[in-house]
């Protein structure tokens, strides 16, 4: 019984501290994080993927990656479906860091159907990394239709096209 309210308490401290959003109490519930065994930590960052906060869950994805970086791919797979456009594009560049391959065709349906500009770039810069020959025809056809710019004002076809060329570089090579 005590276990498990500790375990309650952790998780709900944890929680509290990222709610608060500022750098200090992010380093803190870090470092409660990666204080804890591996099971129980990737335990901590599973239930803070499913928080109705979005800040959480992209730091749920973030701490992933840095703490456990082995799992941080399936972490972030599994939030390139999620309802805040700000925690898509975070899942795609843990996805990116981890070149974690499985999540190729849901960087796909990114770059074809997010309405959001900034999700389509990085999702296409994942692809990079990670697209096969189906992600070349994805990127292509998305190179067509493309309109928006990135954060800096580049235009999002210059990352959707070196990432074409990436790819085309690296099937190439496996010839």
């Amino acid at each position: 019984m005590l276990d498990s309210l500790e375990e309650l308490n952790m998780s709900d401290l944890i929680r509290d501290l990222l709610a608060m959003a500022d750098p200090a109490h992010i380093i803190q519930a870090k470092q409660y994080l990666s204080s804890l065994p591996t099971n129980v930590a990737l335990a901590e960052l599973f239930q803070l993927t499913k928080d109705t906060n979005p800040q959480i869950r992209s730091y749920a994805v973030i701490f992933a990656y840095e703490l456990c970086p082995e799992h941080a791919g399936p972490i972030a797979a599994r939030l390139l479906s999620d309802e805040d456009p700000s925690v898509r594009w975070q899942s795609c560049r843990i996805v990116h860091f981890c070149r974690y391959k499985p999540a190729a065709q849901q960087l796909i349906q990114l770059v074809q159907q997010d309405k959001h500009g900034f999700v389509r770039d990085m999702a296409a810069l994942a692809l990079s990394e990670i697209g096969d020959q189906s992600a070349l025809l994805a990127l292509e056809q998305a190179y067509t239709t493309e309109t928006e710019n990135d954060h800096e004002g580049q235009p999002i076809q210059d990352t959707i096209l070196r990432s074409i060329e990436r790819i085309r570089s690296r099937l190439f090579r496996n010839i």
